[in-house]
């Protein structure tokens, strides 16, 4: 009986997550984290609210318990995560390494920005944000990608709308996802950013990103590479 009451405790509480996601009125985990819980943990030092995620405005902190950045930067990603099959907004596949082996021969990388789902109100602001910089970054020898697990669907009307002016990827099996540790609750892409060399060595990454000064944090991260 106890083992049953368990379990329609933790359906319901999944049941609800769903709910918050997909209603019209919750459009990241960051809102759906807010209806869950009002007792978030704090950073008592800075006395400021740990998410997962970026709201435009707010800060955040990655938890300690996580993988930090810093272990990945300067490593090369393994075959398996490269060649993983990525879908695109139409009906073209690709994967990382066939996107750094036709990479323009005075290019030195691309920047691939992680986001939670297509069509929501903070995965917009952050993907125009980067069509909005995209020749900056173009300048400065890097391609932009957006890469997502979620629904592909809308995809292609949502890119036209937005005036995206890059191609967005989908991590259908969230190898790549998995591999940079930037889930939340398992099903949750936590937002983030990461600059890929042309060897496939990672430049710079940060988890837990804003989404409304996400681009210009890369453009600052890549103009600090040396």
């Amino acid at each position: 009986m106890v083992k049953l009451c368990v379990n329609v405790l933790y359906f319901a509480l999944v049941l609800k997550i769903i709910t918050c996601v997909c209603s019209l009125s919750v459009h990241t985990p960051c809102d759906v984290i807010k209806i869950l819980s009002r007792d978030l943990p704090l950073d008592t030092r800075h006395r400021r609210t740990i998410l997962p995620f970026s709201d435009p405005g707010k800060s955040s902190f990655i938890s300690t318990m996580s993988n930090s950045e810093s272990d990945y930067v300067g490593s090369v990603i393994p075959d398996t995560v490269l060649e993983e099959t990525l879908a695109t907004e139409g009906s073209d596949t690709t994967s990382l390494k066939a996107i750094l082996s036709k990479l323009p021969s005075d290019y030195k990388g691309i920047v691939l920005f992680l986001f939670p789902s297509v069509g929501t109100p903070y995965c917009t602001k952050q993907a125009c944000n980067f069509a909005q910089s995209h020749k900056s970054f173009n300048d400065l020898g890097y391609q932009v990608y957006g890469l997502t697990a979620s629904r592909k669907a809308i995809a292609s009307s949502w890119s036209k709308r937005n005036q995206l002016t890059y191609t967005i990827l989908f991590d259908q099996n969230s190898k790549i996802v998995k591999y940079l540790k930037c889930t939340w609750m398992y099903f949750l892409i936590n937002r983030s950013h990461i600059v890929i060399g042309k060897d496939a060595r990672i430049l710079a990454f940060e988890r837990g990103v804003n989404a409304e000064k996400s681009s210009s944090r890369v453009l600052d991260l890549i103009k600090g590479l040396k």
